[in-house]
This record gives structure tokens, C-alpha cells and sequence, in this order.
């Protein structure tokens, strides 16, 4: 079974291994550095910012190895460019590619889109910006009932 909830602090060690994973397996980012020492302050800046939204999705069938943590979601609130109307827009959605298949990512994104509808935002921004499986992400992001607003464009310099 798989439950969804907040992330602390204690939980900083695998979330920047998951970030580590994230980081090799996506075919845009894999060329960069990966510095632990960031990506903790990241993780501890979002579990403080009151605009913040930082989750785990875990397994917790295994009650001999207790909750295992399978998946995560950062998000943020902001002003959009124009107004004052509010947009939630995500910063990362991973689940171990192991657990791919199982609802962690759906339970994650529900528990979003919640959130930031208690929070008053106007919409919901999803992004596919690492590279991993694009088609098959943008197909599950349409069928959870996000529409395509754009793309993105990258050169390397």
C-alpha cells in the first residue's frame, strides 16, 4: 500500500538520494554537477516555506522493514507575471522507477492539487522539464486532466 504525507527534516538523507537518482537517470540534468549540500538546503527551505509543498509517497507493506520512501513531489505558490492571481507550479515529481506502476505519483499530485485549491491558487502548473519518460509523463498528466499550455526549449552552450 502506499500513503502520501508531508516531508521533515528527518527525511532529507533519501530524499537527496532520490534526488541523486533523479539526477542520473534524467537525460537533461545527467551532465550536470549533483551537490548534496544544495539540494539538503533546498529540502529544508521547502519543508519551512509556508508557500512550500514538500510530500513522500511511501510503501509501507513490508512491516518487517517499516515505511520505504518511493517517491516526491516539491511545489511552490506564486504571484503570477501579470496579477496577483495565485499559481501553484511544481518543482520536481519523481517515483523510483521500480514504482512506477503503482499509484504514488497519483496520490502525490491529488494531495497537490488539494492543497493549493485550500490555498485559493487559480491554477496548477505540472512541468516535464528532467526528460524522463516525456510522452508517457505528458499522457499521465492528461489523463489526471492537465492540459498542454507550452513547451520548453533548450540549447546547450
Amino acid at each position: 500500500m502506499i500513503k502520501v504525507r508531508n516531508a521533515e527534516v528527518r527525511d532529507t538523507p533519501k530524499l537527496i538520494e532520490m534526488g541523486r537518482l533523479m539526477h542520473g537517470e534524467s537525460p537533461r540534468y545527467k551532465g550536470s554537477d549533483f551537490c548534496d549540500e544544495k539540494v539538503n538546503e533546498l529540502i529544508q527551505n521547502m519543508i519551512n516555506l509556508e508557500q512550500g509543498f514538500i510530500v513522500v509517497a511511501e510503501d509501507v507493506q513490508d512491516k518487517e522493514k517499516g515505511p520505504v520512501i518511493i517517491g516526491m513531489m516539491l511545489g511552490f505558490i506564486t504571484e503570477e507575471y501579470f496579477g496577483k492571481s495565485l499559481s501553484a507550479c511544481d518543482l520536481l515529481v519523481y517515483v523510483d522507477h521500480e514504482f512506477r506502476a503503482s499509484k504514488a505519483a497519483i496520490l502525490m499530485i491529488r494531495g497537490y492539487e488539494s492543497w493549493a485549491n485550500a490555498q485559493g491558487v487559480r491554477t496548477i502548473q505540472l512541468g516535464i522539464s528532467a526528460g524522463i519518460n516525456v510522452e508517457q509523463t505528458k499522457s499521465f498528466y492528461n489523463k489526471m486532466g492537465f492540459q498542454d499550455a507550452g513547451y520548453i526549449t533548450l540549447k546547450g552552450l
